[in-house]
């Protein structure tokens, strides 16, 4: 299993199943949701420390956010975030700009501001403490994460097995 961009399957032939997210449409795939996901805004429990109490999302506006540097202007950011929560008032820059999520991620565990994140991928940082919600609220996501099956491909019996064992996993996340 790898990360692929559309550039990259387009040009690919090999490729039995892709973990997609997004919108579940690509040409010559065939997408099967998986689970929705929700956006938070999550930072490490030493950050929230140092911090007065946040109570309501606009209290976050001139933190130090951690932004995440998108090529997709599709991708949700943080003014989608708050625009989605109702506050027009754009948050401030002061922060990092970074171009890869992992490191955004690290960054917010080693207390240098808030990440916005994916829920589903922040699980195992919010259950090991290195994360907590900076407050509690939280936007679902415009995409999803989908499995994506070639429409063309026939595919055989560990192709098969992979899928069933792809949906088993899904159907636990979503509980």
């Amino acid at each position: 299993v790898s990360r692929v961009d559309e550039a990259a399957v387009r040009n690919t032939r090999d490729v039995d199943i892709l973990i997609r997210y997004g919108s579940g449409r690509l040409p010559g795939y065939v997408g099967h949701k998986l689970f929705d996901d929700e956006l938070i805004a999550a930072c490490s429990p030493a950050y929230l420390k140092r911090r007065p109490p946040f109570s309501e999302p606009v209290d976050l506006l001139n933190e130090r956010l951690i932004h995440l540097e998108n090529v997709d202007p599709t991708w949700e950011d943080w003014n989608s975030w708050f625009n989605h929560l109702g506050i027009t008032e754009a948050p401030s820059t002061r922060g990092q700009l970074i171009n890869n999520y992992i490191i955004a991620v690290q960054a917010a565990v080693d207390g240098i501001g808030i990440v916005l994140g994916w829920k589903r991928l922040l699980t195992n940082y919010l259950k090991q403490g290195l994360l907590v919600p900076a407050i509690s609220a939280v936007v679902p996501t415009t995409g999803a994460y989908y499995q994506m099956l070639h429409e063309r491909r026939n595919t055989g019996a560990n192709v098969d097995h992979l899928r069933k064992w792809i949906e088993k996993e899904a159907a636990a996340i979503r509980k």
